[in-house]
């Protein structure tokens, strides 16, 4: 079981790697603020509009 955690951490710090490179990015390009937010286990790059949206929609 130990190494099936192991491997499962390694992926969950690959995908927020990236997520947190995505986000960074689409701020750059689309001059807008993008979070990034554990979502069903997984992180993922949502813009702020998005986050106010979940929050409305009462997904956060």
């Amino acid at each position: 079981m130990v190494i099936f955690e192991y491997f499962r951490a390694l992926l969950f710090d690959w995908r927020k790697k990236r997520a947190i490179r995505e986000a960074q990015r689409s701020a750059d390009l689309h001059r807008k603020k993008f979070l990034v937010l554990v979502l069903h286990r997984r992180p993922v790059c949502v813009s702020m509009q998005g986050v106010k949206k979940m929050i409305r929609q009462k997904r956060l």
